[in-house]
């Protein structure tokens, strides 16, 4: 019989925004359907909410970049193949955009979440065509979902 595979999903807030507890559950599902869409297997995924600051301490030791940012992606594999992936999202910047957008602070999460896991399994977005796939691609995963049952 083979080894059975697991995932794990931690997420972790780092700030003092209660909103983000408030959707735990939905982000956890969402991240495992994006996953399953793209037939993708992670052994364990970290998500991780900070702020600013954080995030762009983060961009410049890592991206080289001396700014703040929504999501900051990364995935790896260990030695023996097994798949991780550590997303940091700023609250300060996903609030920003929500008001930009015009769009509820707990969706721009979402759809930062979903952006943060397209980019753990590949894609990309430096390029304006990127962006419009990884824009589409986020709706996909978002289409029938009732994000707000009652």
């Amino acid at each position: 019989m083979g080894r059975k595979t697991f995932m794990t999903i931690n997420i972790e807030n780092k700030t003092n925004n209660s909103k983000i507890n408030k959707i735990k559950k939905i982000l956890i599902k969402l991240i495992k359907k994006t996953l399953k869409n793209y037939k993708q297997k992670f052994y364990e995924i970290n998500l991780i909410f900070i702020d600013d600051n954080k995030i762009k301490k983060i961009n410049k030791k890592y991206l080289y970049k001396n700014s703040a940012t929504d999501v900051i992606s990364f995935s790896y594999k260990d030695i023996s193949g097994i798949r991780f992936a550590d997303i940091f999202i700023s609250v300060d910047t996903a609030s920003k955009n929500a008001k930009t957008y015009e769009i509820y602070f707990e969706t721009e999460i979402i759809i930062l979440t979903i952006h943060g896991i397209l980019h753990a399994i590949g894609f990309t977005d430096t390029t304006k065509d990127e962006r419009i796939k990884m824009s589409k691609e986020t709706l996909k995963i978002l289409k029938g979902e009732n994000l707000w049952k009652k």
